[in-house]
């Protein structure tokens, strides 16, 4: 799948919107929010049929990081499960979406 793919795709879209929502992210990261294009040599990034697990290149004004995503497919859609912030360069980490437990 090409970076354009990921980019398009609804997992892809609906990490994106999370991200955008939250404005502690938000302002940790710093308007305007940038997405870089994904890293396909990345072993982190890898979808089935059944599963996608995509780290997105993130970056702001104040910060940059990996925006981690998975998703899962049932019901014919994607629903995120868990979606985790990790800054570059820090160990913290924020915890967006944690649907796992």
């Amino acid at each position: 799948m090409s970076p354009g793919n990921f980019a398009r795709s609804p997992y892809y879209q609906q990490s994106i919107v999370a991200l955008r929502q939250h404005q502690v992210a938000c302002r940790l990261l710093g308007e305007p929010l940038r997405f870089q294009t994904l890293r396909l040599g990345n072993q982190q990034n890898w979808v089935t049929t059944e599963e996608a697990h995509v780290m997105i290149p993130v970056s702001g004004r104040r910060s940059a990081g990996q925006l981690r995503s998975t998703a899962v497919f049932r019901d014919g859609q994607w629903h995120l499960t868990d979606l985790v912030l990790e800054f570059r360069g820090r160990t913290e980490k924020l915890v967006i979406i944690d649907k796992s437990r």
